[in-house]
């Protein structure tokens, strides 16, 4: 028999063995969706609470410090220089973050950010594009493409942020952040309008007399709540509180693992008993143990490779969801991550079918031939 035959022969038979157990084929793909699904919103999870405190990218991070205002009050601009020129700090900037109406957008609110030209030298607020946020005139922003397509808006039109109108320049992919604004041109605009948004002022100090600086905030508005904490206590103090979350999700994942694993040697196990006769049999008649192997493995294979779509179509639907962008952040890694972990399965199972057939009765008396 030609090797092309023997390989189509072999395959009529996964197939019908495939037909034959349908039931548990079907409980084992469905198991192992379920199983797999979980860890994967997990580590989207992860990914994107890991992602909230790496934004930040300090050459000297330890005299880096950041001022946070927690939307509790606006520090005007003059008070901002005059900050810094009695705490004598050249080198500082600034951010702002807020959710504001934006006039011609259908939506109950949008999230706004400004940041000023020289930020990347202490930070950069959004990665897919190193430029983003500088080079904007007074009055132009940037937007981001999901928010102009659904507002059926395009570069060149206006959009008024608290009445104050600015032209689009340039549609983006923002991460976090939906429409980006000159960090002084959004300033101005929250000054006048008494509105209230998160700033951020990030500045290098190597000599920072915390004590005095505080003084100076107290001066300009007495009643500002902050934050005030150099950039690597910031991150320690962000990861610190991430450890519990992470390590909570991390045992999640393990307990899935272990549901994956206990149903997959449950179910083949049965399969094994239902297998055995029909596959002792076609040993007895001829079949290889090439063969043999073949057909449990290559079943095992069908039944990941429609496992495998299924998730795949579930992930799509995270990465190009509004409903989970925000709360999961799926890579290339998920995607490289199940296909080894399925991999595995395969190996694992095809193993343990293999050993569970070979020790049922029926095939131990045909290979010592006491059953004709």
């Amino acid at each position: 028999m030609k090797l092309t035959r023997k390989i189509s022969y072999l395959f009529h038979i996964i197939l019908l063995q495939l037909k034959a157990h349908k039931r548990l084929n079907l409980l084992l793909v469905f198991s192992l969706v379920l199983g797999m699904i979980i860890p994967i919103f997990i580590f989207g999870n992860m990914n994107q609470l890991k992602n909230s405190i790496e934004p930040i990218d300090i050459k000297n991070p330890e005299i880096t410090y950041v001022l946070d205002t927690q939307t509790s009050g606006i520090l005007k601009k003059s008070d901002i220089e005059k900050i810094m020129k009695k705490s004598q700090i050249d080198n500082y900037t600034y951010s702002l973050m807020g959710f504001f109406n934006i006039a011609e957008i259908q939506q109950d609110s949008v999230m706004v950010s400004g940041t000023t030209e020289n930020s990347n030298q202490f930070f950069k607020p959004v990665k897919t594009n190193e430029n983003i946020g500088t080079n904007l005139g007074r009055n132009e922003c940037f937007i981001d493409q999901k928010v102009a397509s659904k507002n059926q808006l395009k570069v060149g039109n206006t959009i008024s942020i608290l009445g104050d109108k600015y032209q689009i320049k340039e549609l983006t992919k923002v991460k976090y952040n939906q429409i980006l604004l000159p960090a002084d041109s959004l300033l101005e605009t929250l000054e006048n309008h008494h509105a209230q948004a998160q700033l951020f002022l990030y500045f290098e100090a190597p000599n920072f007399n915390q004590v005095e600086f505080e003084q100076q905030i107290k001066k300009v508005n007495p009643r500002l709540t902050y934050s005030l904490q150099s950039i690597s206590e910031t991150t320690k103090t962000a990861k610190a509180s991430l450890e519990p979350i992470l390590k909570a999700e991390k045992l999640i994942i393990v307990v899935c693992f272990i549901f994956i694993i206990i149903n997959l040697l449950s179910i083949m196990s049965e399969k094994a008993m239902l297998q055995a006769k029909f596959l002792s049999l076609s040993r007895a008649l001829g079949l290889s143990k090439w063969g043999f192997n073949f057909i449990i493995f290559g079943e095992l294979l069908l039944i990941m490779f429609v496992a495998y779509v299924f998730l795949m179509m579930i992930y799509s639907l995270i990465v190009f969801s509004d409903l989970f962008k925000r709360q999961l952040l799926v890579t290339s890694k998920e995607y490289l991550f199940t296909l080894i972990v399925l991999s595995l399965i395969v190996l694992i199972g095809g193993l343990f079918s293999i050993i569970k057939l070979t020790r049922q009765p029926i095939y131990s008396a045909i290979n010592k031939k006491e059953v004709i």
